[in-house]
């Protein structure tokens, strides 16, 4: 299922851990908004676009993704599950992105940061390149 979800302003909890999906977009306005997706061993996609809020975005275990995101004046938590395949593309403005990575999963994070900071932590070492 492809699914599109718009979102004014406010505090907003968009939880879509049970459905299939081939594809997400959400656009978030300005407020805090926390996104759950699915653990789909399926690959999908998902585009989140934050405005001035702080985004969260939760990917339970197993999930097989490619995921952007991109942000305003707000930050981005994305919080990885374990044996997670993660593919990110992260723009963002002024707001930091901080990325929670567990031993286990797979992610290739290309970051395009404003005057934002990146922040990955990890049980596992990182490598550039």
């Amino acid at each position: 299922m492809a699914l599109t979800v718009g979102n004014g302003s406010g505090i907003s909890t968009l939880n879509f851990t049970t459905l299939k999906l081939t594809d997400l977009s959400v656009n978030a306005g300005s407020g805090n908004v926390t996104v759950n997706l699915p653990g789909s061993k399926e690959k999908y996609s998902a585009l989140l676009a934050g405005g001035s809020g702080m985004q969260t975005i939760n990917i339970p275990d197993r999930a097989v993704l490619d995921l952007s995101s991109s942000d305003g004046s707000g930050s981005t938590r994305i919080i990885v599950g374990r044996d997670v395949t993660l593919n990110l593309k992260y723009n963002g403005g002024s707001g930091a992105l901080f990325v929670d990575i567990p031993d286990g999963a797979a992610a290739r994070i290309e970051a395009d940061t404003g005057s934002g900071a990146v922040f990955v932590s990890s049980d596992v070492p990182c490598t550039s390149g």
